[in-house]
């Protein structure tokens, strides 16, 4: 099993280092239960007889299924997320004559790694979140990270056209304008449903992110095509 990133969230139980400890193993267990019956068909009894516990043990952990699921999930959600804000915090503090294609393309590259590691270290706890059932807090976490480049591109783009002059529409000559926010955000679904569907298909990390540096360069392409150069 990947190694998890598991956060030491509040719980009901004070975490004495003992405490720490069962609450590891019970999250451990919890998503090997999880992962293999899903997340509908277990059930708290199941993985308290898995981690050797009573139910009444792991309650004092955790409220509910719910909220054993959520601390599962929300580490690698939360480290993904933060991972992108960093990047694109990176890009838009340097001066603005160094915010070109060719520095966005590099930083990408960089952030492609760190973004692949964090994926690839805590596996088990990313296909689980990938699922994430109705109702669940992180059922909406790729959409989380579609709304985030969606905002990026456009904010970009906007720069863009305050600093190029328009140029004319052609079939073969898109420009910055042509881009709506609705185009914006299909190209955001595109690139993250490309990215997890690698991960999800290829369980090795190096290929994996060999995969992932195409899929940048591929994307990146398509974006000089349509972002007008200074």
């Amino acid at each position: 099993m990947s190694r998890q990133h598991v956060a030491n969230t509040a719980s009901k139980t004070p975490l004495t280092n003992k405490g720490v400890a069962s609450r590891e193993h019970i999250i451990q267990t919890a998503l090997r239960e999880f992962s293999t019956n899903g997340y509908e068909k277990s059930s708290m009894r199941a993985i308290a007889a898995s981690a050797g516990l009573t139910t009444g043990a792991i309650y004092g952990y955790f409220p509910g299924k719910k909220e054993l699921f959520d601390a599962i999930v929300t580490p690698v959600a939360t480290s993904l997320i933060s991972h992108y804000e960093a990047a694109y915090k990176q890009f838009t503090e340097l001066p603005k004559k160094d915010q070109t294609l060719d520095t966005m393309y590099n930083l990408e590259q960089v952030f492609i790694k760190q973004f692949a590691q964090v994926m690839y270290d805590n596996r088990d706890a990313l296909l689980l979140l990938m699922e994430s059932p109705e109702g669940t807090s992180w059922q909406n976490f790729i959409t989380k990270l579609v709304d985030l480049e969606d905002k990026s591109t456009l904010a970009h783009l906007n720069s863009k056209r305050k600093a190029v002059a328009k140029q004319s529409s052609s079939a073969e000559n898109i420009n910055a304008d042509e881009v709506s926010p609705a185009l914006s955000q299909v190209f955001a679904i595109s690139y993250f449903n490309a990215l997890f569907t690698v991960f999800r298909l290829e369980p090795d990390f190096q290929k994996g992110l060999a995969s992932m540096h195409v899929l940048v360069k591929f994307f990146h392409s398509g974006y000089e095509a349509v972002m007008p150069r200074d």
